[in-house]
């Protein structure tokens, strides 16, 4: 198999769910060199043509076999050709889905009913999965399903994140979903996906032209996540580089960073309550920030930055849904100079309370920020 490589998160959104927040990833990057234990890819629905695509030929040769010639398991397929299939692959550590449908007509209407189908085959087929005992999936990573055929990529990017909104609100296991839109030298195409979620979510930029004490702010936090104790901790590390990514953009998206902010502070807290031998409940993040104040891990004053970063970055909430919500529909120009402040002062908080630790090193293996509820006895990421 190709060796791994570190994928690029283009755009991301989060979910709030029962079993605690959620995150969905649009990244560029190589699918066979993920380390989802799921994974999906697709091909056409014509009956007489041999499986073909760029992904299907790139695992017939990364697996040296032929799919047509691979035992498919149908799970959801309202035809013979069109549908979700379980591809008994020789591989230990992922189990792969190929989603087969037909390619664009250039009908907007027809192109998008037809895209619909496919993508809730998809996540049907997932939740009949998980449904067996033997089928317990914390990740998928999937292409963006017939990607070059002609498809609208506004179209595509709205209708996956809508199933996987859908599906991760309500699965009992499954904390991710990445949305892999390839290895590609076209700019143009990746500016294209990465915004693709902004307009999908009503999303709205911004420019720090002229705006000193922000502009002053995200220099200072790129300087400060370039050099914090957090880059010891592997999955820390992973999200202060998503997270300069992004605050070096031209235009700036604020809800992104609120949910890459909110996504460092968990890992963050995550990483302090095990270090000093305390429960972390990925359910529930306002209660383990109050457990870092109550054990004095933490300040209690200081508790109120982890607190706006959890707020803000907790896009369901700032997601306008025909008004229901109020105003402001979510974070924007208004809300930087908090939210920038909240991110640098947890950082601190971190660097000053990993010194503490000196007699103590942080711990280098990676946190599963998992949750066991609704799991059967015995069967915990603990």
């Amino acid at each position: 198999m190709p060796e791994t490589r570190q994928a690029q998160i283009l755009n991301v959104t989060s979910v709030e769910s029962q079993y605690g927040p959620r995150y969905i990833e649009l990244f560029c990057g190589d699918i066979l060199t993920v380390d989802d234990p799921l994974v999906v890819f697709s091909s056409h629905a014509e009956r007489i043509w041999a499986l073909d695509g760029q992904v299907v030929n790139a695992v017939e040769t990364a697996f040296d076999l032929d799919l047509g010639e691979v035992l498919a398991e149908a799970i959801i397929t309202p035809s013979p050709t069109h549908g979700t299939w379980l591809m008994h692959l020789p591989d230990l550590k992922r189990r792969w889905l190929m989603v087969r449908l037909n390619g664009a007509t250039g009908q907007t209407e027809v192109d998008q009913s037809t895209y619909e189908a496919a993508v809730w085959t998809l996540f049907g087929s997932v939740a009949a999965l998980e449904l067996k005992s033997d089928f317990r999936f914390e990740s998928l990573a999937t292409t963006h399903l017939a990607g070059r055929r002609g498809f609208s990529i506004e179209m595509q990017t709205r209708v996956l994140i809508q199933a996987a909104s859908q599906w991760l609100r309500t699965s009992r296991y499954m904390n991710r979903v990445r949305i892999c839109v390839g290895l590609t030298n076209e700019e143009e195409s990746v500016e294209q996906w990465r915004t693709s979620l902004d307009h999908a979510l009503g999303r709205v930029p911004s420019s720090l032209a002229g705006r000193t004490i922000i502009t002053g702010l995200r220099d200072e936090l790129v300087t400060v996540l370039r050099e914090t104790q957090c880059r010891e901790h592997p999955e820390l590390r992973t999200t202060c580089s998503d997270l300069s990514r992004e605050l070096l953009r031209d235009s700036l998206t604020l809800v992104t960073i609120a949910i890459l902010a909110r996504k460092l502070c968990e890992s963050i807290v995550a990483v302090m309550l095990h270090e000093n031998q305390r429960k972390y409940e990925r359910t529930a993040f306002e209660t383990n920030v109050n457990l870092l104040m109550s054990s004095g891990i933490i300040a209690s004053w200081s508790g109120a930055y982890f607190h706006t970063l959890r707020v803000l970055g907790n896009e369901s909430v700032h997601y306008r849904q025909a008004g229901v919500l109020g105003v402001p529909g979510q974070v924007g120009d208004a809300d930087a100079v908090t939210l920038f402040a909240a991110l640098l002062r947890v950082v601190s908080i971190f660097d000053e309370w990993s010194k503490t630790l000196a007699s103590k090193p942080i711990k280098s293996k990676t946190i599963t920020l998992t949750s066991t509820q609704g799991r059967p006895p015995g069967t915990g990421s603990g």
